[in-house]
């Protein structure tokens, strides 16, 4: 069995800002942002100069562990994460969210535990 080398917080951040980019583009246009759950927006990462992993990499550890821990990833400026947070539906304990709000200066609502909207940074 081959070991992989763990993911950077620099390759991390490099995935947060491509899927904000996403979900920032459809939103431009007034269209549903984009899941990530398809292989075409991971190959389109993969295929960008300095990626080193496949698109199926990219996929599974964002789905299997980014999102996850989606609110505690440093490096990523607070709008963006609320955006990805509530396009892709993560959820969101209230005890997560006073420690957001508290450490970001934003005021967030959840309906069903799930980001509805957002004021602030």
């Amino acid at each position: 069995m081959v070991k992989r080398e763990p993911f950077t917080p620099e390759e991390e951040v490099l995935m947060l800002n491509f899927v904000y980019s996403k979900i920032e583009h459809a939103l431009k246009y007034d269209l549903k942002p984009s899941r990530m759950a398809t292989d075409k927006a991971w190959i389109e990462l993969a295929r960008r100069p300095g990626m080193t992993r496949t698109a199926e990499s990219y996929e599974s550890h964002y789905r299997k562990h980014m999102k996850v821990r989606l609110y505690s990833i440093q490096g990523v400026d607070t709008g963006p994460l609320l955006a990805i947070g509530k396009a892709h539906g993560v959820s969101m304990s209230d005890r997560i969210k006073r420690a957001f709000e508290k450490k970001h200066s934003v005021r967030i609502t959840l309906a069903g535990g799930k980001i509805d909207s957002w004021e602030g940074r």
